[in-house]
């Protein structure tokens, strides 16, 4: 009974209420001190001194630089936000980045600051390299659209006669319904576009690819003439491109290919490269 009564002893009592109203004051104070401080944190956010006044783009030669602008403003807006989203410190990089990341034209970019109130994007683009197109014909009604040099699909493409672009012809592997922003043959894009350069290197000159419905590949060459068709190179679309080309080149040095070649180009219909090392062509 003793031992109970000291510990409830009202000097005990007293000083455990003394203790719980300190406790209690120190965590006001402290939540306090916080809330002003997370108050003082917001007004120097939107002080002008640290405003984002300007944006500068740099690299960009296809893409409209007041478009790309506008875009950031519209994330730099404050719209139920508590901190200045113009703020040099505090602007939503993350969400500049993935509008970018987005735009199809826009292989890389560098985000960063310059003094208190400018940002500068450093882009670079994509360039307009072939053009593609998924039907097989040269109405100007045909919609068509910008490629760079990985098959990569940028944008609408006007139309243009004549061969100021290396065509490519075909569906896509994957069906979809917005082609910009997609790959077109992206597993043999680069074998392709090696194959393409090793005729010009022989004096050949493509002018378009196609993909056939039997996922055959024709790649037809420069005609001579308006009045004849122009003449192809079919081939597998697994082909061994490397050594497919070395065939071609020995049947093109050997006779009778290599005179029927120089002196009767224009009446050339095809040659046939599907089957090894075994080279079929024909004339009219």
């Amino acid at each position: 009974m003793q031992k109970r009564v000291v510990l409830d002893s009202p000097h005990l009592s007293e000083l455990r209420k003394k203790r719980k109203d300190i406790f209690k004051k120190k965590i006001i104070l402290y939540f306090s001190g916080i809330g002003v401080f997370f108050v003082i944190f917001c007004v120097l956010s939107y002080l002008p001194f640290f405003k984002i006044k300007e944006i500068q783009i740099n690299g960009v030669k296809i893409l409209e630089i007041q478009e790309i602008k506008d875009n950031i403003n519209i994330k730099l807006k404050n719209h139920f936000s508590i901190f200045s989203k113009k703020n040099i410190f505090l602007y939503p990089k993350n969400k500049i980045s993935n509008y970018l990341n987005n735009i199809p034209r826009v292989k890389d970019y560098k985000i960063y600051r310059e003094g208190l109130n400018k940002i500068i994007i450093d882009i670079t683009e994509r360039g307009n390299k072939f053009i593609w197109c998924k039907d097989f014909n040269f109405d100007f009604k045909n919609q068509c659209y910008f490629m760079n040099d990985e098959g990569y699909i940028l944008d609408i493409a006007p139309y243009f006669s004549g061969n100021v672009y290396f065509k490519f012809f075909g569906p896509l592997t994957k069906e979809n319904n917005i082609p910009i922003g997609s790959y077109f043959i992206q597993d043999i894009f680069k074998n392709i576009s090696i194959f393409k350069n090793n005729l010009e290197q022989i004096n050949i000159k493509p002018v378009y690819f196609l993909l056939n419905e039997n996922k055959e590949i024709e790649i037809y060459l420069e005609k001579k003439s308006d009045n004849v068709e122009s003449p192809k190179i079919i081939m597998n679309y697994d082909s061994d491109f490397d050594k497919t080309f070395k065939n071609l080149q020995v049947a093109l040095e050997t006779e009778p290919l290599a005179g029927d070649f120089k002196n009767k180009y224009s009446s050339l219909l095809y040659i046939d490269l599907r089957y090894g090392n075994k080279v079929y062509y024909k004339f009219k």
